[in-house]
């Protein structure tokens, strides 16, 4: 069970009596901020380099591991504070007693406040050495929290499972701890007594003691989940492999019959699930609607275009190649918005939302990177001048190579990770990449629409000429809603999948 439901309040905004929703949880101050506090907490010079986690990620952490600090660290607490209270109605009650008597009386006075004193010391000190493991053990938890966003962000499926196990058995060991100590009676309740002694009412000369100080304990009441309560109830995600990928068509995309002559070098499915075919003949966007009717032409231009991504918003990125030109169009205004001019031949172009990565043939084959605005971020030079479509997964680049047959996987900085090569994989062109990092290729050179596991270890075919697939050269997945569009180059034919 994970705290999903539970909205939380920025607690600084709280002591404000302002209720602003959170939207990070400080691990290292135990608190919930908003964005703002968040912003001013990231700047502050105390508390820059603390670890902060996004809410979402917090609300997947078992419930147990969140209530650490609340189950115990504050029992602890309200223990040594009911001792302070014990020790200060002690003292009244002896110092009442002792405004009563004469000034020779001191002396044992002293001693029973200092055997009081002495004896609180004590338990303080044993209480400071539990709380000082308990913080050890939280330090243990906020690793393991930190081990589990870790591995939900950048592990595999199969590191997930393994490592929940491990998890698992971390927890069940951290309860044991505590059920521990409460069996050795580390967590019964304690409280100072002071005993007067009767003779010391009478007043009488014989008195050679203020009194005794004692304590009492009492059986934890605390509450403890027991071990297997406490297991970590994560919805452990199934493991998911090529082999469980079975395409269902859902529409086929109708391309007006007044096209005599086709060549469509890209598409896009886009996030409202309207499609973008790029055609070469006409030179121009075609917009088709959910149920694959045709629209309109969002765009036309002077020169024949090479490939086309969606950026966010209402925004596309079109490729010129001859012009070495990059255009940003608004879908709305049907519009270019932008021009940014390149120093090679662009071909195949991507993007995350915030950059744009180009495949440009110069002296060089290079991965450049821009920002929205045009300003190069980085440059990256990879060999092979059949390279010319590329897809983008986390901070990786994956591209395909029609001529040598051979798909590449690289990180941003040009790092070569692993390359693939299959004889179903003939002339591989587009290329695109699912939630799962599983990777799509439209294998124009012999009729398939081929996926890779995102290691690049295993190949399957999962759709063919049966399918109706001829001549795939553009291919487009929209994540959010699992949906694949494969596009044949010449005879109007595109289709649109689940997967």
């Amino acid at each position: 069970m994970v705290m999903s439901s539970v909205k939380h309040i920025c607690n600084l905004c709280e002591e404000e009596d302002v209720s602003n929703v959170a939207f990070v949880w400080c691990a290292d101050c135990e608190t919930f901020l908003c964005k703002d506090c968040e912003r001013h907490h990231s700047k502050n010079r105390a508390s820059k380099g603390h670890q902060t986690m996004a809410l979402n990620e917090y609300k997947k952490l078992p419930p147990f591991i969140a209530d650490i600090k609340s189950r115990l660290g504050k029992y602890l607490k309200s223990r040594i504070t009911n001792l302070q209270e014990n020790k200060t109605e002690s003292l009244k009650e002896i110092r009442n007693l002792r405004s009563s008597i004469n000034n020779h009386l001191d002396e044992i006075e002293k001693k029973i406040v200092d055997d009081l004193i002495g004896e609180l010391d004590k338990i303080k000190l044993k209480s400071d050495q539990f709380n000082s493991e308990i913080d050890n053990k939280k330090k243990g938890i906020k690793n393991l929290q930190n081990d589990l966003s870790q591995m939900i962000m950048y592990a595999t499926d199969l590191q997930i499972y393994e490592g929940l196990q491990y998890l698992e058995n971390s927890i069940s060991s951290e309860v044991e701890y505590l059920y521990d100590m409460k069996r050795k009676g580390h967590l019964d309740a304690i409280r100072i007594e002071t005993k007067l002694s009767d003779d010391l009412k009478c007043l009488t000369n014989n008195i050679r003691t203020f009194g005794t100080t004692m304590f009492q304990s009492s059986p934890c009441n605390l509450q403890l989940k027991s071990s297997v309560d406490c297991q970590v109830r994560l919805s452990v995600p199934p493991l998911l492999t090529i082999d469980s990928i079975n395409p269902k068509l859902k529409t086929t995309l109708k391309i007006p019959k007044s096209f005599q002559q086709l060549e469509i070098y890209g598409c896009q499915v886009l996030p409202d699930g309207r499609h973008l075919v790029l055609e070469a003949v006409s030179k121009s966007v075609i917009l088709f609607s959910k149920d694959g009717e045709y629209t309109e032409h969002v765009a036309i231009f002077n020169d024949e275009p090479n490939d086309i991504c969606y950026i966010k918003g209402n925004l596309i990125a079109v490729t010129i190649l001859q012009k070495r030109k990059i255009l940003l169009i608004d879908l709305i205004m049907k519009k270019i918005t932008k021009t940014f001019q390149v120093n090679g031949a662009c071909f195949g172009i991507e993007s995350n939302g915030e950059t744009l990565v180009v495949s440009l043939h110069g002296s060089s084959h290079k991965l450049l990177t821009l920002d929205l605005d045009g300003y190069i971020l980085s440059e990256v030079t990879v060999p092979g001048k059949y390279t010319i479509r590329m897809a983008l997964y986390k901070s990786n680049i994956l591209v395909t190579n029609w001529k040598d047959n051979i798909i590449y996987c690289y990180t941003n900085n040009g790092l070569l990770l692993w390359e693939h090569k299959h004889k179903d994989i003939c002339e591989p062109f587009g290329i695109t990449v699912d939630k799962n990092g599983f990777i799509y290729v439209a294998c124009k050179g012999n009729d398939k629409i081929v996926v890779l596991s995102k290691d690049g270890k295993t190949s399957r075919t999962i759709l063919s000429k049966d399918n109706g697939i001829v001549y795939p050269r553009a291919i487009s997945i929209d994540k959010t809603s699992s949906t694949l569009l494969v596009t044949n180059s010449f005879d109007g034919d595109a289709f649109v999948f689940k997967i």
